[in-house]
């Protein structure tokens, strides 16, 4: 650091200037320190007096409510108030309000049924009492009073309003206690406002109602102007924690209409700064601020705290110290005046007399000045032989010297200036080349200093982490930027960090279970590895390679979940339930109940709707499982159509109430036009020493016997829907099948067949194409011609019809003649290619009334035939396509055709 240049005739000028001003600065220091300590004295109980004065008006306004609502709550708590009389009640609460001052602009009553009545203030200041009950339908009636204070001429009637919603009553309630509401913007009168609460219990201590007494907050401005005009000062109440006014003597408005509602006005806004600090420590320190010191305006502070039930003011004043300070400072400023020229006289004196003596002196500064600038020729004179003349001997001297070693130092710097250069280039390409090779690494690297901070960072550490560019992380606490919290925001301490403990350890740390955090707040997985850098034995840095493992934790999650869950119903699976229930065949787990459940019909809905359908199937009954059971139930998948339920610590009661919800959200449950079923069984274990297994395999007996009584009425009605379902989407369908069923049971009293077989052939004409319920609608009310792939769609319905009626017991004789109504005499047929006699003979029967229907029914690909055509079809056939002796039969006696 350069010395300050300055003579000592300077130096000797300054410090009898200093001296003097010290002398002159004491005593005024001490006079001014004696009169303003007594002038913060007087200001401070100035200050307390008006505080005190304007909390006296506060306590007494305040408390007025409350003693409008202590006066009252025994006899609306004791019911003397019939709030049942309308009459009684009008008087009542008119009669209140008349009695209290013109502040207070309602006295009220609401209920905990909803009920609201009172008295209050309009516009004009006079008085009109409301009500609000079953019989106003929810809505608040206002009626003028009479002289005698009872219920006069109707006013208005506003909308639905509740008392229970509103913030006096919510806090009464909530408090149990008296207790004032947060400030509000009155409803009529352009004023702010708040209410005394009082909850009414009644002799059951059941909370009744709550009483309301609402003032207006406009007089407090004028008791604050009163108090503070004698003092030219200004006071303010605020509300503490929020700082919004309440009340100010300057007359500025507290508060502001909106479209919206009221916009409050804070402290702050165009206030003096030192009342707001005044109220910001307030807030820091609990209590009320002692007075401030004065600010640049000359302001001293005052604040003192107001606190009521619900209330949390501040008192704050603010008084000038101008008219206290105005006669001293008139009196210092002519002492500074008079202190300043003797100072000016004196230096000037000494200054003339010092100029001769140190003459000599400032020409040897002069040379020493030219010296030390480059002029290594430059010598001082040597006056006279005096401490000065011996001075500058001394210097020329030294000077001879520097002068020879300066020639000889300049050729040796400007040598190791160009050896620095050089070694500089070699350092600047080296670190290119270490900066190329680690932008060019795929994994992301930095280091850290001892303090944790960043030195250096690659391209794929920025990419990953999503910064632009090095000068946002180097330099930064790197734990603080990435590394500071989990993944579910639990913060990590420095402590805690395992990449900071190798800065502690020196020994390296891999980790993959963690987090890194990129710079717009996300995060993703990492596994990192961490390495000390040692220099001198010493640890000096660490540095740290990562890689983003996103989809290594994904792809590790989805097999987690796999392996405990049924891909195709979101259920655990049977290697997960074993293992369950192991662990949960404890004896703090009893009674321990199975419950084995299989889906109804699903082969049926597989043969005749497709698998697809099926898995819909399954699904739906998975979720009609996990619906119906509690939160604690483990649902499983075993397999196929077969589900397990493990219900911990329940009893066969609750498991049958389980049961029955299952079954009942299963029922309203639908895959296609098929309801979802299920049948049930269950065990339960009720001591230590019973077999699981056992009761499991109980489970399993009771489900398959209850599904050897439920199949069948399920399946029955499974296949009327599937019919129902073909007929509803094709009416075409319809008509056909009860054709063939007339012509059917016509062919076989012609045949002589007994009753029930005519019946059996009459059945077997409705459900013959059952199987075209697998057929697309499309397809089968295709106006043209099949292609090759439709055909062979449509041909495959015998095989399908066959195997949905196979699955019903009644119905099984029934299926062979389905599969077999396409088969040909000459054994051209489909599917087995029957022949002759191997054909079933109701099966000849249907082929032959199936096909004169469709000749001669509407078909949407061809014109309808009429009868003598369909018939001479049929003879032409006979013999190839059809029996040749059931055609004969079938035109004479069913048609009654000549053969």
């Amino acid at each position: 650091m350069a010395a300050v240049k300055r003579s000592l005739r300077s130096l000797i000028i300054i410090s009898f200037i200093a001296l003097m001003v010290a002398t002159i600065g004491l005593i005024g220091y001490f006079a001014f320190a004696n009169w303003h300590s007594s002038t913060e004295r007087m200001v401070s109980e100035l200050q307390n007096n008006t505080n005190r004065v304007i909390l006296s008006r506060i306590e007494g306004f305040i408390s007025a409510t409350e003693h409008v609502n202590g006066a009252n709550r025994n006899l609306v708590g004791r019911k003397v108030i019939a709030m049942g009389d309308r009459r009684e009640r009008a008087q009542y609460f008119a009669s209140v309000l008349q009695a209290t001052d013109e502040d207070v602009y309602s006295f009220t009553y609401g209920m905990e049924n909803g009920e609201f009545y009172g008295a209050r203030r309009n516009a004009r200041g006079e008085i009109e009492v409301y009500e609000n009950n079953a019989a106003t339908g929810g809505r608040t009636r206002y009626y003028a009073t009479t002289p005698g204070l009872e219920t006069g001429s109707f006013v208005n009637e506003t909308g639905l309003f509740d008392p229970r919603t509103r913030d006096w009553y919510k806090i009464a309630k909530t408090t149990g206690r008296p207790v004032f509401s947060p400030i509000y913007k009155h409803f009529v009168m352009d004023d702010l406002a708040i209410s005394a609460a009082c909850p009414i219990y009644g002799r059951d201590g059941a909370l009744a109602g709550v009483l309301g007494t609402h003032i207006t907050l406009s007089r407090l401005n004028g008791f604050l102007r009163e108090a503070v005009q004698d003092q030219h000062a200004i006071a303010y109440i605020v509300e503490k924690d929020s700082g919004y006014l309440v009340a100010n003597s300057l007359g500025r408005p507290n508060f502001s209409s909106r479209w919206d509602g009221i916009g409050r006005v804070a402290l702050g806004e165009g206030d003096n700064p030192a009342v707001v600090a005044a109220w910001r420590r307030s807030l820091a320190a609990p209590g009320a601020a002692a007075p401030t010191s004065p600010d640049k305006d000359g302001l001293l502070v005052k604040v003192t705290g107001y606190n009521r039930d619900g209330l949390n003011w501040l008192i704050i004043t603010a008084i000038p110290q101008e008219p206290f300070m105005a006669g001293f400072e008139k009196s210092l400023r002519f002492s500074l005046l008079i202190a300043a020229l003797a100072i000016v006289l004196a230096v000037l004196i000494y200054a003339k007399s010092t100029a001769i003596v140190f003459r000599p002196v400032y020409d040897l500064i002069r040379t020493t000045e030219r010296f030390s600038a480059g002029d290594f020729s430059e010598r001082a004179q040597v006056v006279r032989k005096d401490e000065i003349g011996r001075l500058s001997l001394a210097f020329n001297r030294m000077a001879d010297q520097i002068d020879a070693l300066i020639h000889t130092l300049e050729e040796r710097i400007a040598e190791r200036t160009r050896e620095l250069q050089e070694t500089v280039r070699q350092l600047r390409d080296s670190e290119d080349d270490i900066r190329l090779l680690l932008d060019s690494t795929a994994e992301a690297i930095y280091g850290i200093d001892l303090d944790g901070n960043c030195t250096f960072c690659n391209a794929s550490c920025l990419r990953m982490l999503k910064y632009d560019s090095q000068e946002e992380l180097i330099g930064k606490n790197v734990h603080n930027q990435l590394h500071a919290r989990c993944s579910d925001d639990t913060p990590i301490t420095a402590e805690e960090c395992r990449i900071l403990q190798t800065l502690r350890s020196g020994e390296r740390v891999h980790a993959t279970d963690e987090v890194f955090w990129r710079s717009d707040g996300t995060f993703f997985p990492v596994e990192y590895f961490s390495y000390p850098q040692y220099r001198d034995g010493r640890v000096v840095g660490v540095v740290v390679t990562f890689f983003d493992i996103s989809e290594r934790k994904k792809s590790e999650a989805e097999v987690a979940y796999l392996s405990h869950h049924d891909q195709l119903t979101g259920l655990y699976n049977r290697r997960f339930y074993e293992g369950e229930l192991l662990r949960l065949d404890t004896p703090d787990n009893l009674p321990m109940t199975i419950v084995v459940a299989d889906v109804n019909g699903l082969k049926l809905v597989n043969d005749s709707l497709g698998h697809t359908v099926g898995d819909e199937l399954l699904v739906k009954a998975a979720a009609a499982l996990s619906r119906g059971c509690r939160s604690s139930d483990l649902v499983a998948r075993l397999g196929g159509d077969e589900f397990v339920i493990l219900l911990p610590r329940t009893t066969p009661a609750a498991a049958e109430r389980i049961i029955r919800r299952i079954k009942n959200i299963a029922a309203r449950e639908t895959v296609g036009s098929v309801t979802v079923s299920l049948s049930f069984g269950y065990g339960t274990k009720m001591a230590a020493e019973e077999d699981i297994e056992e009761v499991f395999k109980k489970a399993d007996d009771q489900m398959y016997r209850n599904k050897l009584f439920e199949s069948p009425d399920i399946l029955g009605k499974t296949i009327d829907t599937l019919i129902k379902n073909l007929h509803e989407n094709n009416a075409m369908e319809e008509s056909h099948s009860r054709r063939v069923a007339d012509l059917c049971r016509r062919m076989g009293e012609a045949l002589g067949l007994a009753p029930g077989d005519v019946d059996e052939l009459g059945n077997l004409g409705l459900l013959h194409d059952i199987g075209k319920i697998a057929v697309a609608d499309d397809i089968l009310s295709k106006p043209g011609k099949l292609t090759d792939d439709e055909w062979a769609v449509v041909k495959r319905h015998s095989e399908i019809g066959y195997r949905i009626l196979s699955t019903v017991n009644h119905l099984s004789e029934l299926a062979d003649y389905v599969l077999a109504h396409h088969e040909r005499w000459d054994g051209g047929g489909y599917p087995k290619g029957l022949r002759g006699a191997e054909i079933p003979l109701p099966a000849r029967i249907i082929h032959i009334a199936d096909a004169y229907e469709a000749m001669t029914g509407y078909r949407s690909y061809r014109p309808t035939m009429t009868e003598e055509a369909a018939v001479a079809e049929l003879q032409q056939g006979a013999g190839r396509q059809f029996d040749p002796a059931l055609v004969e039969i079938f035109v004479e006696k069913v048609l009654g055709k000549p053969a």
